[in-house]
């Protein structure tokens, strides 16, 4: 098993890490990508990552270890409910959506509970708005993410 270093507020923090692992990291692009630790070097503090890029393996070599992190495994069909998510970041929300947007398993809710948001209209229309943008993303994307190194 091998160890990286994560950045905490307080300290620099050893997690266990080891090939296979599955990871959030970002490649310099400004946002994270969903991953599979191939490789790690402790002495030269370096570790690869295996990410699928437009259906094709892509291997990327991380110098910054401060933007690997662990995910949480969705498994074939992702979550029906994700309030079961343990990893709560947009990234995770996002690949949830797009794994079930895929198997045509699309997210939907349905509830009779009392909408908190009635009171604080503008609040409420504007995080609609946001939600509806962020479906839009994973809609259009569908299949196509694209990443230039």
């Amino acid at each position: 098993m091998s160890l990286y270093a994560t950045r905490s507020k307080e300290a620099k923090i050893m997690v266990p890490m080891s090939a296979g692992d599955l990871v959030w990291f970002d490649p310099g692009i400004g946002y994270l990508l969903p991953g599979e630790v191939a490789d790690f070097s402790k002495p030269a503090q370096v570790i690869t990552v295996q990410a699928l890029i437009s259906g094709k393996p892509q291997n990327f070599t991380l110098h910054n270890l401060e933007s690997v992190r662990k995910r949480q495994d969705l498994g074939p069909n992702g979550f029906e409910d994700m309030i079961e998510l343990i990893d709560l970041n947009e990234a995770s929300l996002l690949w949830n959506l797009k794994i079930r947007y895929d198997k045509e398993m699309i997210y939907v809710i349905v509830t009779s509970a009392k909408n908190q948001f009635v009171r604080n209209r503008k609040s409420y229309v504007k995080l609609i708005h946001q939600m509806s943008f962020i479906v839009l993303i994973v809609v259009a994307s569908n299949n196509a993410v694209s990443v230039s190194k």
